[in-house]
């Protein structure tokens, strides 16, 4: 997959562990490729943005909790989603019992594939999946862990966020979210908050290629 695409190597250190991920290396295409389908498209109707395409602060802040905390994936059942490039999945590979990762743009799931195996000699325990977490769904389906570094990007999908976690969660999942204190996410963690469902929160200072981002990472649990 990644041989279709102008694609850069990132070399990474996280809690002293080296990964390596594949990215894009122009979006720009990828969004002039998306608006030239026209505004009728599927694409374009449904905001299919390329946003799986960058490694974003969110994804190593989440990559960096998860190496700190290992005790808290070792031997779990892990769910990703909107998993981009594959980062915390490609990191939470080495502990877990089992990880389905997922995102709902083919190229996302094909890219963080392959940057697994860059990483690993093999697939295994990892499931890639198409998976759009905005769809309402009864799934029979439950994880231990659930990770989402930052999925959302507008108020009202703060409520299909939710809904997923709850149709892929029993009692005692615990959901894993990083947000890079987005001003549209203030209203849906304040009620979190109140509600008692932040177990925990840890702030991260991420520099990434000149620039520097505040991610916080906050431990749910919804139920």
């Amino acid at each position: 997959m990644s041989q279709q695409f102008d694609t850069i190597q990132e070399q990474l250190e996280i809690v002293g562990n080296n990964y390596k991920i594949n990215r894009i290396g122009d979006i720009d295409k990828l969004f002039d490729a998306l608006l030239a389908k026209g505004n009728d498209h599927a694409d374009v109707l449904d905001e299919k943005i390329p946003y799986w395409a960058e490694l974003w602060p969110s994804a190593i802040a989440m990559s960096t909790f998860l190496l700190e905390n290992t005790e808290l994936i070792l031997s779990k059942s892990i769910l990703e989603i909107g998993c981009g490039l594959g980062l915390p999945t490609l990191v939470a590979g080495e502990y877990a019992a089992s990880i389905r990762c997922t995102d709902y743009i083919e190229e996302a799931i094909q890219f963080a594939k392959e940057n697994y195996l860059l990483n690993h000699t093999s697939q295994e325990p990892v499931q890639f999946d198409l998976l759009d977490w905005r769809e309402s769904v009864n799934s029979t389906e439950k994880y231990d862990i659930i990770i989402a570094s930052d999925v959302a990007y507008e108020r009202k999908a703060f409520d299909d966020l939710e809904a997923c976690i709850h149709a892929y969660s029993h009692a005692d999942t615990i959901v894993l979210l990083s947000e890079p204190n987005r001003h549209m996410a203030v209203d849906f963690l304040a009620r979190l908050k109140k509600e008692g469902k932040i177990k925990s929160e840890k702030s991260y200072t991420i520099p990434l290629r000149g620039l520097v981002s505040k991610v916080e990472v906050y431990t749910l649990q919804m139920h």
